[in-house]
């Protein structure tokens, strides 16, 4: 009985040790994954090029807009209408070069996320639009999306 005891008890102390060994691994595993995430959020924000990106395609659908509010000056409605496709060329430019960088699911979710909220923003400041709490509360969301969609 007592050998019996003896070996019970060793194959309890192998198992405590793995069960140990294993959430050390664990707990390894997911400060490296933190790590990597960090350094991918880190790298996000100082991407300059995304940045750039985001404020060209701001101001092509701001060109856009004052494009369609001149209509009785067809040379003005134009030139509105062509600034805004030079800041499109910037903006694919800018957009392409943060991709060298950042993989295009997250340059993209960030992208397509802060083009609506920064749009949403100059809507309101700029051309006096709507701006109700459904609005500040889509804004929200958008964000919060981001960054679960991004998270690993």
């Amino acid at each position: 009985i007592s050998i019996i005891l003896w070996i019970v008890l060793q194959i309890y102390i192998i198992y405590q040790q793995y069960r140990l060994c294993g959430f050390i691994k664990l707990t390894l595993c997911f400060k490296t994954a933190e790590v990597v995430y960090l350094k991918k959020i880190e790298t996000m924000i100082t991407n300059y090029w995304l940045w750039l990106a985001i404020l060209f395609n701001a101001l092509t659908n701001m060109g856009f807009k004052y494009a369609s509010m001149v209509e009785g000056n067809p040379k003005k409605k134009w030139l509105m209408f062509s600034g805004g496709l030079v800041f499109g060329l910037f903006n694919s430019i800018c957009f392409t070069e943060c991709l060298k960088t950042i993989p295009l699911n997250l340059a993209s979710a960030i992208f397509f996320s802060m083009t609506i909220v920064s749009l949403t923003v100059i809507s309101y400041v700029v051309f006096n639009e709507e701006m109700n709490w459904t609005r500040m509360a889509g804004i929200g969301v958008i964000i919060a999306g981001v960054f679960i969609v991004n998270m690993n």
